[in-house]
């Protein structure tokens, strides 16, 4: 078969995805694209394609076409005799196929693994390449790890600073302008919010978020009408994305936020609602409902819900902040000072927090924080609810085809992380855990085998 007769059909279907922007049909297009390449011994030029396929994939959330992806660049590379990438590369497929429990996938990557070393612990423990000689050529991943580490810690200055370099390397990198719409957004830096909004829409302009914060951004200058304009784009564009993603909670809270901005709270409520059957885990929804209720009057049932909020995420500043509003209304001052310190607690680099603490309790000592201070305590609790949130997500087990033992998951399946590694983590504490479930899963293999 003419491979250049393929490729153009391919092409010409890449092109048609591309303007209907169905981003998990180009994914599989440009696995297609890889595939033929490969057949036809071209490992260089199927490598490219892999990789675009692997961006389409993550953001589809494909988790079994990224396993696939990270499967098929190992055999290229193998192929190339680059055989230090090749291990690198089916680490990372190793952690792709734990995250689907695919018990086939695993030992299937496994073998491989085994075959290029000669003895299995030196193949699972050699040190990997360097992520950033795989992904990150410019060293934008590196950077934007340095900024998401400090965003995490609401830091917001420093994680402007590494951001504004991570955009001056790759200016297409939509997810280092998130970062800093919502960097800017805390800041209360208007100008900068509709700056970045903007660059980020002509990237992804499908992204209601970034129709609504460039909304947002406006009326922090006082153009209601523009930001009108801007949240009505906004629910627009969550509407075609539920249309393609029926079951993804964040959209249908997405129209509840900026429905809420355009003061409709009794149309936002339902909204809220259906997010949080499909994700009822989200201490985002329970805090969508309750600040409708607030907006609407209905304190009581604005404290259960922003209460059941700050169950899912004790560290929750919006929560805390708009639970303090509603004890404001309740002219119970001193419960309302106890929340808006928790929430310049959680974070005080949020001006707007400051303002209200500052006006009921003006000898605060929460006013002098510059950073958050989170209690040990609070921490095992995100610990819990990161383990709900990864059962919910993991539902299924499956018998190990290894070992063939009862309980076997439960010892292999630590790893939470679902290759987001490439948007928001770097890879050292990836790699690092990798290596501990491939050794847990010696260690197994080895019982196993001393008890035959």
């Amino acid at each position: 078969m003419d491979l250049n007769l393929n490729l153009n059909e391919i092409e010409k279907k890449i092109k048609k995805a591309a303007e209907n922007k169905d981003i998990e049909g180009l994914a599989f297009l440009f696995h297609n694209k890889a595939l033929f390449y490969q057949n036809h011994q071209k490992f260089n030029e199927a490598l490219n394609s892999f990789k675009q396929s692997m961006i389409y994939a993550l953001e589809s959330k494909n988790h079994h076409l990224i396993a696939l992806n990270f499967i098929n660049q190992g055999h290229c590379y193998e192929s190339l005799s680059q055989f230090e990438k090749a291990k690198a590369t089916y680490q990372f497929a190793l952690s792709a196929a734990k995250s689907l429990k695919d018990g086939k996938m695993i030992k299937q990557i496994l073998q491989k693994l085994f075959q290029l070393t000669k003895h299995q612990k030196i193949a699972l423990e050699s040190p990997p390449i360097p992520v950033e000689k795989l992904f990150d050529k410019d060293g934008a991943m590196s950077l934007l790890h340095e900024a998401s580490s400090h965003f995490s810690k609401k830091d917001y200055g420093k994680a402007i600073e590494f951001l504004n370099k991570v955009t001056e390397i790759n200016p297409n990198f939509h997810v280092a302008w998130l970062f800093l719409i919502e960097s800017h957004l805390k800041l209360e830096n208007p100008e900068e919010v509709i700056r970045c909004g903007e660059q980020a829409l002509k990237i992804k302009p499908e992204m209601g978020f970034y129709w609504g914060y460039i909304g947002e951004g406006y009326e922090m200058k006082g153009d209601k009408k523009k930001a009108r304009n801007y949240y009505k784009n906004a629910i627009k564009a969550f509407e075609k994305s539920i249309s393609r993603h029926p079951k993804e909670d964040i959209y249908f809270n997405g129209i509840s936020w900026f429905l809420m901005k355009m003061k409709r709270y009794k149309e936002s409520i339902p909204f809220s609602e259906e997010a949080l059957k499909l994700n009822p885990e989200s201490e985002h929804h329970f805090h969508s409902i309750g600040l409708a209720n607030y907006k609407m009057g209905n304190y009581q049932d604005a404290l259960k819900y922003l209460r059941l909020s700050l169950e899912k995420n004790p560290v929750h500043d919006y929560a805390w902040y708009d639970l303090g509003r509603v004890y404001e209304k309740l002219d119970n001052t001193d419960e309302a000072i106890k929340c808006f310190e928790n929430a310049v607690n959680f974070n005080p680099q949020w001006k707007r927090t400051k303002r209200k603490l500052r006006k009921l309790n003006p000898d605060s000592p929460f006013l002098s924080l510059n950073l958050p201070r989170i209690p040990k305590e609070l921490d095992k609790n995100k610990k819990l609810r990161k383990e709900r949130e990864r059962k919910r997500l993991e539902p299924r087990t499956y018998k190990d085809p290894i070992i063939g033992l009862k309980e076997s998951s439960e010892h292999l399946l630590e790893l939470d992380e679902k290759l987001e590694f490439l948007k928001t983590e770097g890879m050292d504490n990836f790699v690092r855990k990798t290596k501990k479930f491939a050794d847990d899963l010696l260690k197994l293999i080895e019982e196993k085998d001393n008890s035959d």
